[in-house]
């Protein structure tokens, strides 16, 4: 009598897990096909990152990070001239760009024709966290440095290879830079942006998609410009 009394407790309790299990299940469908609906595929969208707000670095942090380039950027690990393949690509709170390697300056394991991918953006907010907005429009950190264009030459510093567990050769930069260590070798011109707010130094992407790097007045941009062309100078891609 108690064995049976036991084992009908026991189909009881087995039935109650199945059932909780079902339950648990099928909130979890219902909550992501709810966030499906609100998810937006960025590389579907034209122009993307004009959805964006982005940061704007002042006079006294871009005089620090020359100082900190013109020491650590030659002793990089890589450092290579590419060519540019594509435009953002979004991944989970972060963008990379695919680039061709035009020439190896300085690292190992690489090809001049490789194709790698770089990580540009590390940081992309979402508007779920209205307190982070600027002017209703979410922050994307840039590393202060616009998107490479399709077609055209750069200089970049790496740190090291991204070990996730797929295909993908993503490359990273230095966490010692702020400034994303990207140099086109054309010339663009800068102009001074200023902060779209009073409790942050951003702007609106659209605004600064012209600049090849997000600065606050000519001075700092003057001090960069000549910075980068001793940069550009000690690596030639041809």
């Amino acid at each position: 009598m108690r064995k049976d009394i036991f084992q009908k407790k026991m189909i009881i309790i087995r039935h109650k897990y199945i059932s909780l299990l079902i339950i648990c299940f099928t909130i979890m469908v219902i909550a992501g096909l709810y966030q499906k609906q609100g998810y937006t595929n960025l590389n579907e969208v034209d122009t993307p990152l004009e959805n964006y707000a982005t940061g704007i670095l002042t006079e006294q942090s871009v005089e620090m990070q020359i100082e900190v380039m013109s020491n650590e950027l030659k002793n990089q690990p890589i450092i290579l001239a590419v060519t540019c393949e594509s435009d953002y690509y979004f991944r989970y709170s972060c963008a990379t760009q695919k680039v061709t390697i035009d020439k190896i300056f300085v690292g190992n394991d690489f090809q001049e024709g490789q194709e790698i991918s770089i990580l540009m953006s590390n940081l992309i907010e979402t508007k779920d966290d209205e307190e982070a907005l600027i002017n209703g429009k979410p922050i994307i950190n840039m590393g202060y440095t616009n998107q490479m264009k399709k077609g055209n030459k750069y200089l970049v510093f790496l740190s090291r290879k991204l070990e996730n567990g797929n295909q993908n050769d993503i490359f990273l930069f230095s966490d010692e830079f702020r400034i994303n260590p990207v140099f086109s070798y054309t010339d663009i011109v800068n102009i001074p942006l200023e902060s779209e707010v009073n409790y942050a130094s951003a702007i609106s992407y659209k605004e600064a998609k012209e600049n090849e790097f997000f600065f606050n007045n000519q001075e700092s941009i003057d001090k960069f410009a000549l910075f980068k062309k001793d940069i550009i100078n000690s690596y030639q891609p041809d």
